[in-house]
C-alpha cells in the first residue's frame, strides 16, 4: 500500500485530528479541505480510534459522492480541494488494510471509482502541467489502492503511449505517471487483473517502446523507463498473448 508523498513546496501547517472525529461527513469534508493535504497525511499514521472515526463506510462513500461533483467540474490547472479529497480516499484504503478495526461496506468502493472515472473522463485528464500533476499522482495512486487496477489499463496505456519529453519537464507530473507502474504492480494481487493482463497486447507495446525511449537516457524520467522494462518483463508471467512482445 502506497503511503503519501509529501509535496516538495509543502510548508509547516497546524493540524487539528481531532476536529476531523465527527459523525456528520460534511463537517468532516468542511474540516478536511479547511486543513488541506498536509494534514490529511497524518491520517496514515493517525491513532487507531481516528482513523476509526475518519474513515466510516458513510464518510468514504460521502466524501467521494462530493469528490466526483468536483471532478465533473474540474477545469484544469490543479485542484488544492480535490487533490485533498483524493488523498483522503487512498488513506482511507491504506487505513484499512492496516488497521482490523476498519472494514467498508461493499457500498464504498463503487462510489470510490465513480469519483475516479469522473476525473479520468474530465477533458483534461490529459493535461501537462506541475498543479495537474499534483491532483493526477493522488487519483492514479487511488486506483491501485482502491483495487482497482484492472479498470484503468486502457489509461495507462495512454499516458504511457502519449508521454513525450514535455511531459517529463515537470517533476509534478513525472511523478504521477509513474504511478502507472505502481497500477501494473499492484494488479499482480487482483484476481480480475490477472484474468486479463496477459492479452493486453497494446499495454505491452507501450511499455516496451516506453523502455527503450532513446530521449529518457541521462533525463529526469530514466527511472520512468526502468521502470516500463520491469513491468513488461513481468507480463511473462501471466497467460496471454502480451508475454510474447516481451
Amino acid at each position: 500500500r502506497v503511503q503519501s508523498l509529501e509535496s516538495l513546496d509543502e510548508s509547516s501547517t497546524a493540524c487539528d485530528l481531532e476536529a476531523l472525529v465527527t459523525e456528520s461527513s460534511n463537517q468532516l469534508i468542511g474540516e478536511i479541505l479547511s486543513q488541506g493535504a498536509t494534514c490529511v497525511n497524518q491520517l496514515f499514521s493517525a491513532e487507531s480510534r481516528i482513523q476509526e472515526s475518519v474513515f466510516s463506510s458513510d464518510h468514504m462513500y460521502n466524501i467521494a459522492k462530493r469528490t466526483t461533483t468536483l471532478a465533473k467540474g474540474y477545469t484544469g490547472g490543479g485542484s488544492d480541494e480535490l487533490e485533498t479529497l483524493f488523498l483522503y480516499l487512498r488513506a482511507g484504503y491504506y487505513a484499512e488494510f492496516y488497521n482490523d478495526n476498519i472494514s467498508f461496506i461493499e457500498w464504498v468502493t463503487p462510489a470510490v471509482k465513480e469519483s475516479v472515472d469522473a476525473f479520468v473522463n474530465n477533458a483534461n485528464f490529459y493535461e501537462n502541467s506541475d498543479r495537474h500533476g499534483k491532483v493526477l499522482s493522488e487519483v492514479i495512486i487511488t486506483m491501485d489502492s482502491a483495487g482497482l487496477q484492472h479498470a484503468y489499463l486502457p489509461q495507462v496505456t495512454q499516458w504511457l503511449t502519449r508521454w513525450n519529453d514535455q511531459y517529463a519537464q515537470h517533476w509534478y507530473m513525472r511523478n504521477a505517471v509513474n504511478g502507472v507502474f505502481t497500477i501494473l504492480f499492484g494488479g499482480q494481487w487482483n484476481e480480475q487483473f490477472v484474468q486479463i493482463i496477459g492479452n493486453q497486447m497494446d499495454l505491452a507495446k507501450a511499455l516496451g517502446d516506453f523502455a527503450l525511449r532513446a530521449s529518457s537516457i541521462g533525463a529526469e524520467d530514466e527511472f520512468m523507463a526502468a521502470n516500463a522494462g520491469r513491468e513488461l518483463g513481468r507480463l511473462t508471467k501471466y497467460a496471454g498473448n502480451a508475454s510474447s512482445v516481451v
